[in-house]
């Protein structure tokens, strides 16, 4: 199991792409490099001004010359706490945090809803590094961010697709026309649980393997709370150490 760290972290960049997503860019205060840390895999970020308990689950957006990525949604007390911080504010983040996607495709499509695109972006790097231009679905309800499209498409081949039309293709992700139209070896998925589930039933129909990074609630990240356990073929499991990332075939969704 990779060694975890506890990591004293100073905020560099804070940026609003909308009032209720944010593009946060850490360091850390020691000046020493980030540990490893790979798509599919979370921290788990305490924010001193927000009073909470318990630390926040994110999932890893890129992690590079010694700075850590993360794309948050604002939906509570936490991330609003976070939404208000400045550059050089302190925060606390234990990682890396969890199981990540496997890295055998050659052919893979990515899918991600949501702020479920942030693990997928990460993957998609990866591939790239490897010589690999990955397909990427990306879901949203409306037109996302130019930045966040532009960084998107740097590395992989993008399909934009919004519930309201207003960008890309007009539908469910599942129902682009690249779903259908390419020849894959394996989906890779993260997002909204429905949506999750429908993609994983258009791999299992066009027989191709399929890995989702599932989205429990969390609380201590390390598998001892037993709060985000998941039923599996092989019993109940913590999301937060054996997942996030599962292969469907592990899971006991009827699909």
């Amino acid at each position: 199991m990779p060694k975890k760290f506890i990591l004293d972290l100073v905020i560099e960049r804070n940026q609003a792409l909308r009032p209720d997503l944010l593009w946060l860019c850490l360091t850390r205060a020691d000046g020493e490099p980030m540990p490893e840390m790979t798509a599919g895999q979370f921290v788990e970020l305490r924010i001193p001004t927000s009073g909470a308990l318990l630390n926040r689950p994110i999932s890893v957006f890129d992690c590079h010359d010694g700075v850590l990525e993360l794309l948050v949604k604002v939906v509570g007390t936490s991330t609003t706490a976070l939404a208000q911080c400045r550059p050089g504010d302190a925060l606390q983040a234990v990682a890396p945090l969890g199981r990540p996607f496997s890295m055998e495709g050659r052919r893979p499509l990515l899918v991600g809803g949501g702020v479920g695109i942030a693990p997928m972006y990460c993957l998609a790097k990866a591939y790239a590094a490897r010589g690999i231009r990955a397909q990427l679905v990306y879901g949203e309800r409306t037109t996302p961010p130019a930045a966040l499209l532009d960084h998107l498409a740097e590395v992989a081949d993008l399909h934009l697709c919004t519930d309201d039309g207003s960008a890309g293709f007009h539908g469910l992700v599942t129902a682009h026309p690249i779903c259908s139209a390419g020849a894959f070896d394996i989906v890779q998925t993260c997002g909204p649980l429905p949506m999750m589930r429908a993609v994983a039933s258009m791999a299992a129909a066009a027989g191709v393997e399929c890995e989702v990074s599932l989205e429990n609630k969390m609380a201590c990240g390390l598998g001892a709370c037993l709060c985000c356990v998941e039923d599996t073929t092989t019993g109940r499991r913590c999301v937060c150490s054996d997942g996030p990332v599962f292969n469907t075939k592990e899971l006991t969704w009827q699909i």
